[in-house]
C-alpha cells in the first residue's frame, strides 16, 4: 500500500545500509500491514448491504462502498483520492523500474547489452 518495495531500492544509497536498509524495510512492512488492516475493517463495518455491493451499477464494489458511506458527492471525493494515490502508487512503480533498469545496464545485466546496437 506504501509502496514499501521503495525502501530495497533506496537502500544503497543510505548511510549504514546493512543496518538501516532492512530495519527501514521491517517498519514499512509493519506499517503497511496495520494500515491495510485497519482500512479492511473499515470497509467491512461500512458494508451495509452486501448483494447490493457486489452488484453495483458502477462495476467497482470499493467505489460503491464508498458511495453508499458518503453519497455522491462524498463518495467521487473519496474515489477521487483512491485514483490520485493509485495514479502515484504507479509512479513509483515505474520510477522503481527504470531505477533498476539503469542499474542492470550500468552493470551489463540485460540482454544484449554487449552490443553496439546503433
Amino acid at each position: 500500500m506504501t509502496d514499501y518495495d521503495g525502501t530495497t531500492h533506496m537502500s544503497e544509497e543510505t548511510h549504514d545500509a546493512a543496518i538501516r536498509g532492512p530495519v527501514a524495510i521491517k517498519m514499512a512492512v509493519l506499517v503497511s500491514g496495520i494500515v491495510g488492516w485497519m482500512l479492511t475493517i473499515t470497509f467491512c463495518f461500512c458494508m451495509t448491504d452486501f448483494d447490493g455491493i457486489i452488484a453495483s451499477p458502477t462495476g467497482l464494489p470499493a467505489a460503491q462502498i464508498f458511495l453508499n458511506a458518503g453519497g455522491r458527492i462524498g463518495g467521487t471525493v473519496m474515489w477521487f483520492w483512491v485514483i490520485l494515490i493509485q495514479f502515484f502508487t504507479g509512479c513509483s512503480a515505474m520510477l522503481a523500474d527504470t531505477r533498476m533498469a539503469y542499474a542492470f545496464a550500468r552493470d551489463d545485466a540485460l540482454p544484449f547489452s554487449g552490443y553496439d546496437l546503433i
